[in-house]
This record gives structure tokens, sequence and C-alpha cells, in this order.
């Protein structure tokens, strides 16, 4: 995944916080590209799934304080995407090796469309 200029919402916090879980999500990609040993892609699995949670959280906090309007919406996108991601990993960790290909396609799509399409919404905000 490339970071382009027009993914930025406007903040630097959270354009840095997009930025590190794009390179999150291509070193994953990498790690099951070049079948790196499972205890490794589930630690760059579970690193990325406490990154996002933290970002959901920051990013939610911020809706809040502005009082943006659609952060209860907004938090249903970050929870269903939360809940898909974990389902994924126990997936992983139980032993689906194949998953991670199919973890780093989900990512890929669902960032891309959140960034452009929900995070954008409170940058016009």
């Amino acid at each position: 995944m490339d970071w382009k200029e027009e993914y930025s919402v406007g903040d630097d916090q959270f354009d840095a916080d997009h930025k590190k879980i794009f390179d999150m999500i291509n070193e994953l990609e990498s790690a099951s590209d070049s079948e790196r040993r499972p205890e490794f892609i589930e630690l760059i699995f579970e690193t990325l799934m406490d990154y996002t949670d933290d970002h959901f959280a920051r990013e939610e906090q911020f809706m809040r304080d502005a009082g943006f309007a659609g952060v209860v919406e907004h938090h249903a996108k970050h929870a269903e995407m939360d809940e898909k991601l974990h389902g994924l990993f126990i997936r992983f960790r139980d032993g689906d090796r194949a998953v991670a290909g199919e973890v780093v396609e989900f990512l890929r799509q669902w960032w891309y469309v959140h960034i452009l399409q929900e995070d954008m919404a409170y940058k016009k905000s």
C-alpha cells in the first residue's frame, strides 16, 4: 500500500497513524509472501491489531471532542472492522496459514474505503 497525499485527512497525527498502518500492512504482506515463520507473521498481525485499536480510540475521542455528528456510525464501522480482523487472526492462529493473503486484501480494501469515505467526513466538518 502506497501513501498518497489524497489520503490526508488534514490532521498530522491521524495521517501519521494511517501511514504507519499502511507500513504494517505492507510488512504483513511481505512476511506472508516470503513464507516467514508463522510466529513472526502472528507478531506483525498482533502489532497491527493493537495499533489499529489505539488509532480508532484516538480518532473517536477526537470526533467526540469536536462534536462530530457521525461519531456513533464511525465507531460502528471501526467495531465491524475490528471484529472481522480478530476473526481472521483467530483463523491464522489456529493454523489457517492461507488466511494471511485474505487479511492483506481485506485490510487494503477496508483502509482505502475508510479513509477516502468515512474519515474524509470529519475532514470536511
